[in-house]
């Protein structure tokens, strides 16, 4: 069952109530949600991907073999089902294989849905065969294939099936945004509207300096009309894909799972926030940094 819920009232006095529910037909393990236009003047809709399966992580202690498969469904702000559609035995049910993301790339007035799927049906973790894939937003019929960037080998299953789609602005103008890993070498790609390649930004397990996040925001943190993305304590510009910086580089090399930037309104000036896993005796668990990378406050060794 999905359910949209709407949120009314003032202060500290909300009443949600359920707009729609869509019934499924069977039990849900996971689901994660984007929003999608449709263009102007029409109704929103919402694209869910989904599996009776919870999510698969590809850590080994983690990780077990799906018994259904990863689904997509697209339905308007009504509850009105568009379209679905079944991704078949050779995409690996979780986030990290096959994440959802819509964007208008094109620039024609509507949101294409990103996704990365598998050539090859009958072996799911031949990484060679995945392909990025342009779904149309009204049918969910494939528009357009690009071979998936393949992470470097040899590494460890957690490191290699470490995948994300994301979006950008650059002047106004999109730049879709492609990336693997987390942990070890990691790499990011940025894709012109034609998907001709932008620029490559490759940083290997012996770079200096923290590894990746599983958050991944864009904020133009330096307002200069050009989108940056936080990927863990690196801030990368995403006209050239060239880092602006890396806090903490010469004593964090570890991994934090948050990375949240933060608004001072008054001030019109942004900060970051970043809540670290790894274990590690040299820098504290919490920090803040403002928008050069410079520590403001840490906390918890």
């Amino acid at each position: 069952m999905i359910g949209l819920v709407g949120l009314s009232g003032y202060a500290q006095k909300y009443d949600l109530q359920v707009i729609t529910e869509i019934d499924l037909g069977h039990p849900l393990g996971q689901l994660r949600a984007v929003p999608v236009s449709f263009g102007k003047n029409r109704p929103k809709g919402i694209a869910a991907m989904y599996s009776e399966d919870a999510e698969i992580d590809p850590y080994i202690g983690m990780f077990f073999f799906p018994k259904h498969t990863l689904k997509i469904i697209v339905f308007d702000e009504k509850g009105k089902i568009i379209w679905k559609r079944d991704l078949g035995q050779g995409v690996v049910p979780g986030v990290w294989f096959s994440p959802l993301f819509a964007f208008d790339l094109d620039q024609n007035g509507q949101d294409e849905l990103w996704i990365i799927n598998n050539k090859d049906q009958e072996h799911p973790l031949d990484f060679r065969k995945y392909v990025l894939e342009k779904l149309d937003p009204e049918t969910g019929e494939t528009i357009g294939q690009w071979p998936w960037p393949q992470p470097e080998q040899p590494q460890s299953m957690s490191h290699t099936y470490r995948h994300f789609i994301m979006g950008a602005y650059v002047k106004g103008e999109p730049v879709l945004i492609t990336a693997q890993g987390t942990y070890g070498a990691m790499a990011i790609q940025g894709w012109n509207k034609d998907m001709s390649s932008r620029w490559q930004h490759n940083i290997p397990t012996d770079t200096k300096g923290s590894a990746g996040s599983h958050v991944t925001p864009i904020v133009d943190i330096n307002q200069d009309g050009i989108d940056d993305l936080l990927w863990g304590e690196r801030c990368i510009e995403l006209d050239k894909g060239t880092q602006l910086f890396c806090a903490d580089e010469e004593i964090w090399e570890g991994h934090s799972d948050i990375i949240q930037p933060i608004l001072d309104w008054k001030n019109q000036k942004w900060y970051f926030f970043t809540c670290r896993e790894t274990h590690d005796k040299l820098g504290p668990r919490v920090v803040l940094y403002d928008d050069k990378g410079n520590r403001k406050w840490g906390d918890l060794d």
